[in-house]
């Protein structure tokens, strides 16, 4: 979580200390963190920049827990609230982050018959 904290000191200060123990959770509430940010409207070219290079660092870095929590926590929520998510992830993330949500878009559609 630190940095996390340390990236992106907005959600440090928003953040709920008492789910620093639970990674998923965290991860959830970032990904919340970030859809409001757009649903905002933030212009901020600098935070979208920093957000996403921070979930482009766990994808080029982390290890396969690192890559469920990112799917199932953040990237899975991008696609089923707005297509706007979407659009953000495509213009930030990294090829290679950017193909790992596409791949769980794609699982999770099949998984629901969509």
């Amino acid at each position: 979580m630190e940095l996390l904290y340390k990236e992106i000191p907005e959600y440090h200060e928003k953040s709920n200390k008492y789910f620093d123990v639970d990674p998923f959770i965290q991860a959830g509430l970032f990904g919340k963190f970030l859809r409001e940010k757009i649903d905002e409207g933030t212009h901020d070219e600098g935070f979208y920049k920093r957000a996403y290079g921070f979930l482009n660092k766990m994808v080029e870095f982390g290890d396969e827990s690192i890559e469920d929590i990112l799917s199932t926590e953040i990237f899975i929520g991008m696609y089923t609230y707005d297509e706007r998510y979407l659009l953000y992830s495509k213009q930030y993330l990294s090829m290679k982050a950017h193909r790992l949500m596409k791949e769980n878009i794609n699982l999770w559609k099949r998984g629901n018959n969509q």
